[in-house]
């Protein structure tokens, strides 16, 4: 039986067909980024070119217009089939339009006009492979929904202060989004985001992932020194520690996208093994190690 996952769109069958013919690229030099521990700085190269990072940016905005989850999660998939460690880098990226143009849509839709702007650029900028961008979420001795990552009030914006782990695609990125949390005016904690540039005085990308495997995802601790942030940069997300909208929505999409860049790998997995019982012999019978006996 064929159990061969399909996209159900157009933007969908661009995308997957692109994420494969990268994935066939890209599996002869994975094994050797692995063992270096290097990142494939030529893999998001190749696929900033295609559009496949942009593959979640809508048309308007110069991307592929991927809108079903279906379709972008079989786009990851196709990619971990040849390098895992591409596919769950490039992950970290691909997932963020799809979250910014939902977004974006929301913004518009209640009249504001500055945020929805904010977005809007954002994605152009992807659109056009201006931007590759990494969140910055995990952080040690907590979970996702609490951040302990401080972002201070001031007169001039927020200043960010902290450590996070699991930078993925962090070596590359040149926006940052990072929870944080902050204060209130009555002084109860909520939590946030901040859209933070790679060259903000304090960002400190510490180059330190080096992992029993995917040691080619470049997943390195940032810190954040005293980081300052526009006022207009930071998305209130709701009381910290709590499940929200805007949370779930980005948290699932970009989860879903692991899934299949696992699936991937354990596909690739499975066909070598496969071609392996099918086609290696072994005497004195010559039969082939699918026929032999297990004994």
């Amino acid at each position: 039986m064929d159990f061969e996952l399909i996209p159900l769109t157009i933007p969908g069958e661009r995308f997957v067909a692109l994420a494969a013919q990268h994935a066939a690229d890209f599996a002869p030099g994975a094994a050797q980024h692995d063992r270096d521990g290097s990142f494939p700085f030529e893999h998001i190269e190749a696929m900033r070119q295609s559009g496949v990072l942009a593959a979640c940016v809508p048309q308007k905005f110069g991307g592929l217009g991927v809108k079903s989850l279906h379709d972008y999660v079989l786009g990851i998939n196709r990619l971990g089939r040849g390098d895992g460690a591409t596919a769950i880098a490039a992950n970290m990226h691909i997932f963020q339009p799809w979250r910014l143009t939902r977004l974006w849509r929301t913004a518009t839709a209640a009249g504001q006009e500055r945020r929805a702007a904010q977005f809007a650029q954002i994605l152009r900028q992807i659109g056009a492979g201006q931007v590759v961008m990494c969140p910055l979420l995990s952080e040690p001795g907590t979970d996702l929904l609490h951040p302990l990552v401080e972002a201070a009030k001031t007169a001039d914006g927020w200043r960010l202060n902290g450590r996070k782990n699991f930078g993925t695609m962090s070596p590359v990125a040149q926006l940052f989004n990072v929870s944080c949390r902050v204060r209130d005016a009555q002084g109860q904690l909520r939590w946030a985001f901040a859209t933070v540039p790679r060259e903000s005085p304090g960002v400190d990308v510490r180059n330190n992932w080096d992992a029993l495997g995917m040691r080619a995802s470049g997943s390195h601790d940032v810190v954040l020194t005293d980081c300052l942030v526009p006022d207009d940069v930071l998305i209130d997300v709701g009381p910290w520690g709590e499940w929200t909208e805007v949370f779930l929505g980005g948290n699932l999409s970009g989860t879903m996208g692991l899934v299949g860049a696992f699936l991937g790998i354990a596909e690739a997995a499975r066909a070598a093994i496969v071609a392996l019982v099918m086609t290696q012999r072994k005497g004195p019978s010559g039969r082939t190690l699918a026929e032999r006996y297990p004994i």
